[in-house]
């Protein structure tokens, strides 16, 4: 399971760094079957903040709801306390959440009998509740993870304010190879995690591409990193964060940096060593494949 601290790690001043994610010890998606087989490729429109949290709208037999996509959250969907949509839906017992702290909470389970997702349709849908404070910045009804998104192919495409579903392994139909970076996925079950060098480090990071995870600062989108021995962070810090400042950040041999960290003295997801998150996809298009174990990016600006 992929468990991380769901609550705001920082936030003074416009500085805010956050991290969207739920575990349960028993996964309350597991009587749906969508039929991710032989659908036809199709997209969703995305509503993306000033902060580069992306959003979009899951139609459910208890009406629309608007979720974040959270490709670093392995429920099938999180729903916050606050929301209309938790006093409509019926409670169909509790489930163990934990939290990157360790701290263990009974949440709520709710039941959807029905939700559509373009032309698939779930049955028997289980959303936890959310149970965490969420920064007014964050808009919506919760978060949809990856345990509705099962082994389907995803193109995230943040500027364009877009998201393509395609069947697992498949890519785009304008996918070249010349134009996009490759490299091994090498975890999906924790989340979507790269093998990444910051500068002329030694080290190799293993890193959440994870688009609930929101690091902002005074200079824009951050990533959040554990930094290695052999890289010291930059001299300033932002309000009270270390600050890494790294001129190339290499996945699959290339380079897709420049990009500032803020750094962290606290373990990250078990085996990794922090997130890309959205400093990551605000810049660029990501295509996660996970039924091929592979990620590829595409820099923005490049030719599609």
């Amino acid at each position: 399971m992929n468990c991380r601290h769901n609550d705001v790690v920082r936030s003074a001043l416009g500085l805010v760094s956050i991290a969207l994610c739920g575990c349960s010890h028993a996964p309350p998606y597991a009587d749906v079957h969508p039929a991710i087989e032989s659908f036809e490729p199709f997209e969703i429109p995305l509503q993306v903040n000033e902060q580069g949290v992306a959003t979009l709208t899951v139609e459910t037999s208890a009406g629309p709801l608007q979720l974040i996509l959270d490709t670093g959250a392995d429920q099938a969907m999180l729903i916050r306390a606050d929301s209309p949509a938790a006093g409509q839906l019926e409670q169909a017992g509790t489930a163990w959440k934990s939290y990157g702290s360790g701290k263990m909470v009974r949440a709520a389970v709710y039941a959807i009998d029905e939700a559509t997702l373009g032309p698939l349709h779930y049955t028997g849908v289980r959303a936890v509740s959310e149970v965490s404070d969420f920064p007014a910045f964050l808009p919506g009804d919760g978060v949809l993870g990856r345990g509705l998104l099962g082994e389907m192919t995803l193109d995230i495409d943040l500027p364009r304010r877009r998201l393509g579903l395609l069947p697992p392994a498949a890519l785009p139909s304008d996918f070249n190879d010349a134009q996009w970076i490759k490299a091994p996925l090498l975890d999906y079950r924790n989340g979507p995690v790269a093998a990444v060098h910051l500068d002329g480090s030694s080290r190799t990071l293993r890193l959440v591409l994870d688009t609930g995870a929101i690091a902002i600062g005074p200079e824009g989108s951050y990533g959040v990193v554990e930094l290695p021995a052999d890289l010291s962070p930059a001299p300033d810090r932002v309000e009270g964060l270390p600050v890494y400042r790294a001129r190339s950040v290499r996945i699959g041999g290339s380079d897709i940096g420049p990009m500032n960290f803020f750094v962290v003295n606290h373990p990250q997801p078990p085996g990794t060593h922090g997130f890309l998150g959205n400093a990551l996809y605000r810049q660029h298009r990501v295509l996660i494949v996970p039924a091929s174990r592979m990620v590829c990016i595409q820099r923005a600006g490049d030719s599609r």
